[in-house]
């Protein structure tokens, strides 16, 4: 830290990344400024103009001891984690999940930062990044952590840096229905978790083997959402959207999210 005590930090994003970054670079004593285009130029799938604005409900995952999330869990609130800790000040009941309440999330964070007299928040969007002699001169550091919806300025000016950078990003924006509660036959449906006998968090319909299939066949009839015109058919194979996997098989789905493991 001897080397870097007297500089700045900059960091270009206000997401989850660029947050937790700031948190920790102002706990070591640094001034940070951060750069977050939005408002000034808006992305394809944020709403607002919020710091740590989440755009998928399961970005924060499992809190299970055991399972790779929550080990990095652990290791965060270690290191006194601003993400976590805004995470926890907002939780909702998800069972094993760490859910949120995203708009308390976003602005959890948000006060806490701007809150601290070393941070510095500059909406803007940054098309240049500074070489290396620069950086040297005006004695700073950057942090890039603009995610997969990068503006194409800072993909440009990062393509010259690493290889293949704008070819290397992706993002899926799957929409998960709204459903209103009154709506619901709770006289065909049950709650319970599957993974915790503790909780009963979830909302579970039960089929017959004939409403599977018919479920199954729904699915793959359904209209589908077109792809956005900067999406392209490389999915995340660690979230899929039910109608990809029911597409790879009709058996997928009773033995991936739709199985009824842990139910009595």
């Amino acid at each position: 830290m001897s080397e870097v005590e007297t500089k700045t930090v900059h960091i270009v994003g206000g997401g989850l990344a660029g947050c937790e970054a700031a948190w920790q670079c102002l706990n070591a004593g640094l001034k940070v400024i951060m750069h977050e285009m939005r408002p000034v130029r808006s992305t394809e799938a944020h709403k607002t103009s919020s710091l740590a604005e989440l755009v998928c409900s399961n970005t924060l995952k499992s809190k299970r001891p055991e399972s790779a999330p929550g080990q990095l869990k652990y290791e965060m609130n270690r290191y006194d984690s601003l993400i976590l800790t805004a995470a926890h000040a907002s939780a909702i009941p998800a069972g094993q999940a760490l859910g949120v309440d995203r708009e308390v999330f976003s602005t959890t964070i948000s006060k806490t930062l701007e809150a601290q007299p070393n941070f510095q928040l500059i909406r803007e969007e940054v098309t240049y990044l500074p070489s290396e002699k620069e950086l040297v001169d005006l004695n700073q550091c950057w942090i890039v952590a603009t995610g997969p919806l990068s503006s194409p300025s800072i993909v440009e000016s990062l393509s010259k840096l690493t290889s293949e950078t704008a070819s290397r990003l992706f993002f899926y924006d799957a929409i998960a229905p709204i459903i209103d509660a009154e709506s619901i036959d709770m006289d065909s449906c049950f709650f319970a978790n599957r993974y915790d006998d503790t909780c009963d968090d979830y909302l579970n319909i039960p089929l017959s083997k004939e409403e599977y299939e018919t479920f199954i066949d729904d699915v793959l009839t359904a209209n589908k959402m077109p792809l956005h015109g900067f999406e392209s058919t490389k999915y995340f194979e660690s979230c899929l959207a039910i109608e990809v996997m029911a597409e790879r098989g009709r058996e997928t789905l009773r033995f991936g999210p739709l199985t009824p493991a842990g139910f009595t």
